[in-house]
């Protein structure tokens, strides 16, 4: 069952990476920081919410971990896109919304190349919007890890992604996704016959 109840030593295992001795130095380094990552989270977060079983819903396990994840990792994010990073102006971004609302042969018309670097752009813009949205309301500066999760909870649809800024439609969006998936993967090539 989805829902049903899981340890949370088995939630924090299906996580953890079984690191092999001969695995390159660099996928060892960033599993050995994912684990490290892992049990952070079991001991400030998981550990914490658990039932006096040590259980709790496993449909919970997912959102638990990326509120934790996302937590640890938005300021150095958001320091890297609002110094590191040029920012975007107002018509940038009107211009590739309104891209990206045309009709989908107006937009191949483009050529992938145009399409794909603009929906890095657009997603880009989006993403770090709702970061500093999700730092004002769930990551607050004084903030702990539990406090994320109950902030998450009060904040619902931006924890999950779900409020979109620029005057974007939550149903229009994936409309410009699934535009830029079939220009992308309809490509002209050779066809079998």
């Amino acid at each position: 069952m989805y829902n049903s109840p899981i340890s949370i030593s088995d939630a924090a295992s299906m996580f953890r990476h079984n690191i092999n001795p001969n695995e390159r130095p660099f996928a060892q380094a960033v599993m050995k920081y994912n684990n490290k990552l892992i049990d952070e989270w079991y001991d400030t977060v998981l550990v914490n919410t658990a039932d006096k079983r040590g259980k709790m819903a496993s449909a919970e396990v997912w959102h638990s971990w990326t509120i934790f994840a996302e937590g640890k990792e938005i300021d150095p994010y958001l320091d890297a896109i609002d110094n590191h990073l040029p920012r975007a102006s107002q018509e940038q971004i009107d211009y590739w919304i309104a891209f990206f609302r045309k009709p989908v042969e107006v937009i191949r018309s483009f050529g992938p190349s145009t399409v794909t670097t603009g929906w890095q752009f657009l997603t880009s813009v989006i993403r770090s919007h709702l970061a500093h949205e999700k730092k004002k309301f769930i990551y607050t500066n004084d903030s702990t890890p539990l406090e994320w999760r109950k902030n998450s909870n009060k904040h619902i649809h931006l924890a999950r992604n779900k409020t979109l800024p620029f005057g974007l439609a939550e149903e229009e969006f994936p409309e410009m996704l699934q535009k830029v998936n079939t220009v992308m993967s309809i490509i002209i090539k050779p066809q079998a016959t």
